[in-house]
């Protein structure tokens, strides 16, 4: 066995003339099977080097670094995209992925299709693809119920695209706020669209106030759903975070969409600062938070009490404990 010893070797036998770095068993002088040969040349990085299946036959015994044991694989931690060189054991001991050969933890823990780039998770589609999953048959009943009954007046009253566009926007915008503000925690459902459309309800509701009959009482019961899925969003998979920016994305964005609505006594000129003010708030929301997902990694704890605000084992998917006693 051999730890923390660091060779290398000039390559002066080889076309390129690097300074490479070796690896415990792995030598691309020793190795026959893969051989480094054009094309196929074993490249500086040690990453991207093959498992190295058959040695030459006879290895001096001075070249240490071919006769240890290599008893450590890359272990990808949880949902941090960490990895460390560790034994089966330990990797399995702390719920992580082991790996027999090298690997990239962060695209292994993202999954689905492979980056643009290397090394640098660009999966943009990920705010839209949660919309369409849900935390089990419960939370699907809760959404089906909701979609079936206020949803469903509420498309006949402003339109499929009107309801459509609210929708997604809140529904990425929340997402966008979820990934920027929880990064570690992970959530699926339309958590983010459904609070959107229940802030343009009781924006419209607002703005027709004179036209109902019981207003009082229509923006009661619309507050009430909205606070009942506050208080569903701290249950497991269920995104808060996404909820409440979906309501002040949905909000804004409604103020834009609806152009029958009108103040006062219909005078539109009093409604354009409004929505030009909407829009600049949106527009500002969504480059803050994109220049916040890209450039700037928030990873401060007490934001992750408005998903769960007692965190017990209840909360143990969102990779926050094993943090607590391993150092990442």
């Amino acid at each position: 066995k051999q730890f923390a010893q660091h060779i290398k070797w000039t390559n002066g036998t080889f076309p390129e003339r690097f300074n490479f770095r070796v690896a415990c068993g792995q030598d691309p002088r020793y190795c026959v099977k893969p051989r480094s040969v054009h094309p196929f040349l074993w490249g500086i990085d040690l990453i991207d080097w093959p498992i190295c299946e058959q040695k030459v036959s006879s290895i001096p015994a001075t070249i240490k670094h071919m006769q240890c044991e290599v008893t450590g694989r890359p272990c990808c931690i949880q949902m941090h995209g960490q990895c460390r060189i560790t034994s089966r054991e330990y990797c399995d001991f702390v719920g992580g992925y082991y790996h027999p050969n090298a690997v990239s933890c962060l695209r292994e823990v993202c999954g689905l299709t492979s980056f643009l780039r290397k090394d640098s998770p660009d999966h943009i589609y990920r705010l839209i693809t949660p919309l369409f999953i849900h935390a089990g048959i419960i939370r699907c009943a809760i959404s089906l119920a909701l979609y079936l009954t206020v949803m469903r007046r509420f498309e006949i009253m402003i339109g499929w695209h009107r309801l459509s566009a609210i929708y997604f926007i809140s529904g990425i915008g929340g997402y966008l706020a979820s990934a920027v503000f929880v990064p570690y925690m992970p959530e699926v459902g339309p958590a983010g669209s459904e609070g959107g459309v229940l802030g343009a309800l009781i924006v419209h509701i607002l703005y027709s106030w004179s036209w109902l009959n019981q207003p009082f009482r229509v923006l009661f019961l619309h507050l009430a759903i909205a606070f009942g899925l506050f208080i569903l969003g701290f249950l497991p998979w269920i995104d808060n975070w996404a909820q409440v920016s979906g309501f002040l994305f949905g909000s804004l964005t409604a103020i834009i969409l609806l152009p029958y609505i009108t103040i006062g006594n219909g005078r539109v000129r009093k409604r354009r600062p409004l929505v030009a003010a909407s829009f600049l708030i949106l527009a500002f929301m969504f480059s803050i938070l994109f220049a916040l997902f890209f450039f700037y990694q928030i990873d401060y704890e007490p934001l992750a009490l408005l998903n769960c605000a007692i965190p017990t084992k209840i909360c143990d998917h969102q990779g926050l404990i094993l943090r607590d006693w391993i150092p990442i």
